[in-house]
């Protein structure tokens, strides 16, 4: 695919999704205000609208297929018309002597009829060399325009997606460090926390009916409580908040991080840095993203 062609694509991308995204804000601002879960799924529609090809361009698309039986409609008729054309043809050239001035008079009617069209088919002639040359002009400002937007979206694509790389790696190395338990006897406490509120969790889970096995790890960093892990979600607990608690007051804690494994909070959270890195240009795509967090 050329660039021209890309920038093409990219250009109904976004005035496609900024279409889904007013529509979307018009349901939930007069039909879905009073309904959050409602309000968060249709946001999400315009994420995933992102994640999509956009539908006119798409070769199986209905629009697509609608523009193919348009042309198939037109073929037809230029064939009805050239048959038609030649069994008039044929019909005068059948014509017996007696009605020669008939046939000068249709000849006549017809030659008059043929420098009309000639002159209509000159004009329209016209009319499409003034389209070929602007069509011209426009692919080649798309041309120039996208040796310069194309680089430039691509380069934004990859400084966002690389930040994101160094945020996840310095989360998780903050995660993953027990400065404070490097003597055994804090090692083994830390183990035994763990395993009691792991116990919990599972607890919890069942309550919460939720099937998927949850793991939970004590950490030693002012991080969460909170979620992590697409394949196997994985409850962080600060060990500021676990270590002399009652089960009364982490259960809860607890069921709050488990819900958001329920909802699949992970999945929708992965969308929306999907989306926002590939449109991260078009404001209607920040816009649905921060809707989600907030609903």
């Amino acid at each position: 695919m050329s660039n021209p062609e890309f920038l093409n694509l990219l250009f109904v991308q976004t005035w496609q999704v900024a279409i889904v995204a007013i529509a979307v804000g018009a349901v939930t601002r007069y039909l879905a205000r009073s309904q959050p879960q409602l309000s968060h799924l249709l946001w999400g529609l315009v994420l995933l609208k992102v994640l999509t090809p956009p539908l006119w361009s798409s070769p199986t698309s209905v629009f697509a297929w609608l523009a193919r039986g348009e042309n198939v409609v037109l073929q037809s008729l230029q064939t009805a018309s050239q048959t038609n054309l030649g069994d008039d043809r044929g019909r005068v050239s059948s014509l017996t002597l007696s009605q020669q001035p008939a046939i000068r008079l249709e000849l006549q009617l017809a030659a008059s009829s043929t420098a009309t069209r000639r002159t209509a088919e000159a004009a329209s002639l016209t009319e499409t060399q003034l389209e070929v040359s602007s069509t011209r002009e426009i692919d080649s400002l798309s041309r120039r325009l996208s040796k310069f937007l194309v680089p430039f979206w691509l380069t934004g694509v990859g400084v966002i997606a690389m930040l994101g790389l160094l945020r996840i790696g310095s989360f998780w190395r903050r995660a993953t460090r027990r400065t404070s338990y490097n003597m055994p006897d804090k090692l083994s406490e830390l183990a035994r926390l763990e395993q009691r509120m792991q116990a919990m969790v599972h607890q919890t889970a069942r309550k919460l009916r939720i099937r998927r096995k949850i793991r939970l790890r004590i950490i030693d960093a002012p991080i969460g409580p909170a979620v992590i892990g697409l394949m196997r979600p994985t409850i962080l607990m600060p060990a500021g908040i676990a270590e002399n608690r009652s089960p009364e007051f982490l259960e809860p804690i607890l069921a709050h991080e488990l819900i958001h494994i329920r909802r699949g909070d992970l999945y929708w959270s992965a969308l929306q840095s999907l989306a926002t890195n590939l449109l991260w240009i078009h404001p209607p795509v920040r816009y649905a993203s921060r809707k989600i967090s907030i609903e």
